[in-house]
């Protein structure tokens, strides 16, 4: 099992209640490997009620998307498809707890449900009111789902398919278990969860991928749409106090902290990097961390020769995407914080482990999950090549392929972007999204 990163401030949904899941369709002994269970994709899931016809009159839709903030981010675009498609449809999502701030407020959603993780039967699922937590659990147990679906194309960690499987929707749709290598083994057997399994091992960015979810309930014609950050105006107003109570001159926000130490460029090389960037282009710094990298935080701020204040445990998740959009640019690992600079639109750089020849199905690629902007708006660095004894990606512990993004060559090109993005882009927009 994957192990949850830490999130920047974000306190989960105040109301929960205990679920029970269904047991879900018997699974089959794959002959060949006695220890392992495995259904093919096919016509193998259980024929349940039809009352699904099309997007178009669909009553109620779940969406499982049981990942982090990152994430959530790139589903946006996935989310405003299908409220297109589906008008009179109130649509569920169900989130890990650490992507509820931003569902929760969501235009495209009509109610939120969170979840810790579905790693057994009994979970525990949250909302922010007493009559949405109801009205869930309602659904749910009297199965009134006319459409489940799964986003989640890579290793499924936390049990979405499972959840997905227990809506009791006549159709549940998501992505095979052989979309990686590693979900075939992992998720070996989950397949049994679906009704309409998704077939797909091209080489596409995250938000466009799911996107092809649509194809298999019959749309064809589907749009792509730009990723959103959301915050409301109580969060615009705690990122303006904090903007004019810390800061006099543009800020550049920057987010160096990953749980990962392979995706993390060490401070050491890091901060000559802002310095040169916070002195050529007069700007503040604003350190963007999570409340457990508090201490981290301080020190990288103080460190720096400029004028730089750490955010880290200040702002909630929300107030910190209203920050970030009143912020100059943005550089950031390869982590949610990137994506919640491209979802309020502004300009980012993100350093990369992943190395330029390296495997672009890989889970740490740009090609799957670059920060998803209008072109010129971001710049990814990444390694030309990995360091032995790595392959096809960074597989180390510790950060080892990064650390060649400390090099000339990577600051030219880091300081060539900053000096084309901060002459050309407007103030940022400062409304509420």
């Amino acid at each position: 099992m994957s192990s949850i990163p830490s999130s920047l401030s974000n306190p989960g949904p105040p109301y929960h209640a205990a679920l029970t899941l269904p047991s879900g369709p018997k699974r089959l002994t794959d002959d060949r490997e006695l220890s392992r269970f495995h259904i093919p994709p096919g016509p193998f899931a259980p024929v349940r009620p039809g009352r699904f016809s099309n997007l178009a009159t669909a009553r109620r839709i779940l969406v499982v998307r049981l990942d982090f903030v990152g994430d959530w981010i790139l589903t946006t675009p996935f989310l405003d498809e299908l409220r297109a498609r589906a008008p009179r449809a109130e649509i569920t999502a169900v989130v890990i707890d650490r992507a509820f701030a931003f569902a929760d407020a969501d235009p495209a959603v009509d109610r939120v449900i969170s979840t810790t993780a579905a790693r057994g039967r009994r979970v525990t699922v949250g909302a922010s009111s007493v009559k949405a937590l109801a009205g869930f659990i309602a659904d749910y147990r009297k199965q009134r789902f006319d459409l489940a679906l799964v986003p989640r194309w890579d290793v499924d960690f936390n049990g979405a398919a499972m959840v997905a499987y227990g809506s009791g929707a006549p159709r549940v749709v998501g992505f095979a278990e052989t979309s990686t290598g590693t979900k075939t083994v992992t998720n070996r057997g989950d397949d049994r969860f679906y009704t309409d399994v998704v077939e797909d091992r091209a080489n596409l960015h995250e938000a466009e991928r799911m996107l092809t979810l649509f194809g298999a309930i019959g749309v064809r014609d589907w749009r792509e749409r730009p990723v959103r950050a959301v915050s409301t105006a109580a969060d615009e107003t705690a990122a303006a106090a904090i903007m004019a109570d810390k800061f006099t001159r543009p800020v550049l926000a920057v987010a160096p902290f990953v749980d990962q130490g392979r995706r993390t460029l060490p401070a050491p090389l890091l901060m000559p990097m802002i310095d040169r960037l916070q002195g050529r282009f007069d700007m503040d710094v604003a350190v963007i961390a999570a409340p457990i990298h508090a201490g981290r935080a301080a020190r990288f701020a103080a460190d720096l020769s400029g004028h730089a204040v750490s955010l880290a445990g200040r702002l909630t998740l929300r107030e910190t995407a209203a920050f970030m959009r009143r912020c100059a640019a943005a550089v950031t690992m390869d982590s949610g914080p990137a994506h919640i600079a491209a979802g309020v639109g502004l300009p980012v750089a993100v350093f990369s482990c992943h190395p330029a020849d390296g495997d672009p199905g890989h889970p740490q690629s740009p090609v799957r999950f670059a920060p998803r902007t209008a072109a010129g708006l971001s710049l990814v660095l990444q390694p030309r090549t990995a360091l032995p004894p790595c392959l096809d990606g960074c597989s180390m512990d510790e950060a080892h392929c990064i650390t060649q993004l400390g090099d000339a060559r990577a600051m030219r090109r880091l300081e060539d972007f900053m000096a084309g993005i901060l002459g050309t882009i407007p103030a940022p927009v400062v409304e509420p999204a």
